[in-house]
């Protein structure tokens, strides 16, 4: 199993409960393990599931997963004021819009970029955005470290080892944090492989992702 970002929170946390049910598992800069302080205060007011009439938050959520489009990629790098993290940055940092080299979707339409096909889901599909909310709120994308520790206790039973790619640039699953943090909650089971990108880690080094999941199939 091999999963990026939430998938790759999701996939952990299923683990964690089925390992029988995996064979093996490849983490691509995974949600999981996002420190408390990076997730903002609006983003914890917008997504909290009381607070606020939904319709104003599906609103919200959608414009700010449009407003990438128009925001440059240099802007990752620029610390905020809280050095949070939402689904807006989390979409700049995969579309890196003026890049020097744009992620290309599918080799077969390199034409389609990542901002438009997010831009049809959201004029096209009505339930694109709630789908997106519902993810925030109940996927495990920070404070599921006990899921990774019982996942860890298994890896180290079993005296197996997961592997993690990281992007050594990304500003939302941040490589040096992660990396601290997963080495703990799985007792040093995971082999951990950081790449020069962001977050777009498996668009644009799709090659160089296949080449580390193979030698860590082949135990290279």
């Amino acid at each position: 199993m091999d999963s990026p970002y939430l998938g790759g929170g999701i996939s952990a946390s299923f683990t964690s409960y089925f390992p029988e049910m995996i064979r093996d598992l490849v983490l691509i800069a995974p949600a999981g393990l996002i420190r408390d302080s990076h997730i903002g205060t609006v983003s914890k007011l917008l997504y909290s599931r009381t607070i606020l009439f939904e319709p104003i938050v599906l609103r919200v959520l959608g414009k700010r997963l449009r407003k990438p489009v128009t925001l440059g990629a240099t802007e990752l790098n620029q610390p905020d004021d809280e050095g949070s993290t939402d689904p807006k940055k989390a979409l700049q940092a995969e579309i890196a819009v003026d890049a020097p080299t744009r992620p290309i979707l599918s080799r077969s339409y390199p034409h389609l970029r990542l901002e438009e096909a997010v831009n049809h889901q959201i004029d096209f599909h009505q339930g694109y955005v709630r789908s997106v909310l519902s993810s925030l709120r109940y996927a495990p994308i920070w404070r599921h470290h006990e899921d990774w520790k019982k996942l860890g206790e298994y890896l180290k039973a079993q005296d197996q080892e997961v592997l993690m790619i990281l992007g050594e640039h990304d500003p939302v699953i941040k490589f040096d944090e992660t990396r601290e943090d997963v080495m703990d909650v799985l007792e040093g089971r995971v082999r951990i492989e950081v790449l020069e990108t962001g977050h777009e880690t498996c668009v644009s080094k799709a090659d160089e992702c296949a080449e580390h999941i193979r030698r860590h199939w082949n135990k290279e």
